[in-house]
Formats: structure tokens, C-alpha cells, sequence
């Protein structure tokens, strides 16, 4: 049986790795979903990073989101 996950316990920036478990994707897909720019996301050197907000948006998770970060999330183009 996999674990609950609590989004109120997850940082507010989430590796690929942990939006693929909340999402329910492999890391591949996750990955690509983020390259052709269906999940949103952030590049911080070779890092990359989804905040928590996107994630929660994706999910239709509107009631969780904290009213000063309510505004909609755009993504970065992965060339720049």
C-alpha cells in the first residue's frame, strides 16, 4: 500500500521526483511533461523545481492554496 501523501507537509518548492509521486507519473514522464511545458516549472542552475502552488493547481487543489500565492503560475522557457 503506498503512503498518504500530506501536501501540507511537502516544501514549497517539490523536486521532480516528489511531483512524480504526487502526480502518480514515472520520473521520465514528469520530466518530459515539464520540458514541453505542461507542468510549470523553475531551473535553478541544473536543478529543477516545481512550486508547491503549480502542483496543487494541476490537481484542481484550489482551496489549499494561501490567498498571497493565488496568482497563476507561468512557465519558465527551459532554453533560457
Amino acid at each position: 500500500m503506498r503512503k498518504q501523501i500530506q501536501m501540507t507537509e511537502l516544501p514549497d518548492a517539490l523536486t521532480v521526483e516528489e511531483v512524480a509521486v504526487v502526480l502518480r507519473l514515472g520520473r521520465n514522464s514528469t520530466y518530459e511533461a515539464i520540458r514541453c511545458g505542461q507542468i510549470p516549472s523553475l531551473r535553478i542552475g541544473r536543478r529543477v523545481l516545481v512550486p508547491k502552488v503549480t502542483v496543487l493547481q494541476l490537481l484542481g487543489r484550489h482551496d489549499s492554496i494561501p490567498a498571497t500565492h493565488a496568482q497563476s503560475i507561468h512557465p519558465v522557457n527551459p532554453g533560457s
